[in-house]
């Protein structure tokens, strides 16, 4: 989100995965839980595999768990006036049972474009929708990133412009 806002021509399109632009998008015991992570609680875990297949210096792997903490507990503080200005067409995903609340990212898909009352009036999209929001159901924050095979034909077909399908009914 930071470099669709900084450089607007680099960014055509936004995905955001289990994000917020404003801390309060988080729950509170979120934000209690990633304060008490370190490397030890990603030992064994998919997280520090991958990371450590690129890196296997374990000191590089500490480094970047408290980067993400601060990442996640000084999280941004994007405005809602910033937010509306992002150009690039968005996708906006999270979970039902994800950190992030469902209500945050609703707010995100709004401010980003979403939403088409003709649609919503006549039962049929006419065009391609500027802003998408996938909120899967029985999905924490952790367990979305292990849907690629339901995320992946969704962001593909919103990467390339694919528009939804209305079927024949009339």
């Amino acid at each position: 989100m930071q470099v669709a806002l900084r450089h607007p021509d680099l960014v055509g399109k936004l995905v955001t995965l289990s994000a917020t632009y404003r801390q309060d998008g988080w729950y509170a015991s979120v934000l209690e839980g990633v304060g008490h992570l370190d490397a030890e609680v990603f030992a064994g875990s998919s997280v520090e595999k991958s990371f450590t297949e690129h890196t296997p210096d374990p000191a590089a792997f500490a480094a970047y768990v408290d980067k993400m903490k601060v990442l996640n507990i000084e999280d941004q503080q994007i405005t809602d006036e910033q937010m509306r200005s992002i150009t690039a067409n968005a996708m906006v995903i999270v979970g039902n049972a994800d950190g992030v609340k469902p209500e945050h990212a609703v707010t995100m898909f709004r401010l980003l474009g979403g939403g088409d009352e003709e649609a919503a009036a006549t039962g049929m999209l006419q065009k391609v929708p500027r802003a998408r929001l996938v909120i899967l159901p029985a999905m924490s924050h952790l367990g979305i990133s292990g849907e690629a095979d339901v995320l992946v034909p969704m962001v593909t077909a919103f990467l390339d412009d694919v528009p939804p399908v209305s079927p024949e009914l009339f």
